[in-house]
């Protein structure tokens, strides 16, 4: 039988093809976790590949804990400390920076007096707890958790969302020039 003559060990160990395949696959899963607030899979995820380090691939982390919690302690208040670090600047060049864009359009749709816009922004789906830090408690906490991918997740997606973007703005026209051939002849309703 093929899968009793596998070294499981050697099929798993540090630098072999089944560590490099289970690394690729769960830090892939922990961006996609981590983008779309699954944070209890993240954190299952995390501990799944902490077990998979320690007993498949034979790197012994709980040895070093024991042998060395000061440095452990240590290793956790820095990872912490980076993590506060980069929520606090994901909250306000990232988060609070979308948010004020998507106010902008919302308060340049309107048309009235300003002071009783508020539930007209309602009415348009906008929603103030949801700029709240006590409302985004959990997001917060996951990017101090799981900086990490969180940072490696906007590192990549933010620079291909920001080119699809712009791919749309330029070529848009193109699209609404085939749009109206296509429609030529017909009275279509302008929205």
């Amino acid at each position: 039988m093929v899968l009793a003559s596998i070294d499981l060990a050697a099929f798993f160990g540090v630098g072999a093809v089944g560590w490099w395949l289970v690394l690729v696959a769960g830090l892939i899963t922990l961006l996609l976790l981590t983008e779309h607030r699954r944070y209890s899979w993240t954190a299952i995820t995390v501990f799944a590949l902490s077990a998979f380090l320690q007993f498949a691939a034979g790197i012994n982390i709980l040895g070093w804990i024991a042998a060395n919690p000061l440095g452990f302690v240590v290793l956790i208040l820095g990872y912490a400390a980076i993590g506060v670090v980069y929520s606090l600047a994901k909250w306000r060049l990232s988060f609070l920076r979308k948010e004020r864009e998507r106010y902008d359009v919302l308060v340049a749709k309107f048309k009235g007096e300003l002071p009783p816009h508020q539930e007209w922004l309602i009415g348009q789906g906008w929603n103030w707890e949801s700029v709240r830090v006590r409302y985004n408690k959990a997001r917060i906490t996951a990017w101090i958790a799981y900086w990490p991918w969180s940072l490696l997740w906007t590192l990549i997606d933010d620079p291909f969302r920001k080119l699809a973007e712009w791919m749309y703005a330029t070529f848009r026209s193109w699209y609404e020039a085939l749009f109206a051939n296509a429609f030529k002849g017909v009275d279509v309703p302008k929205n």
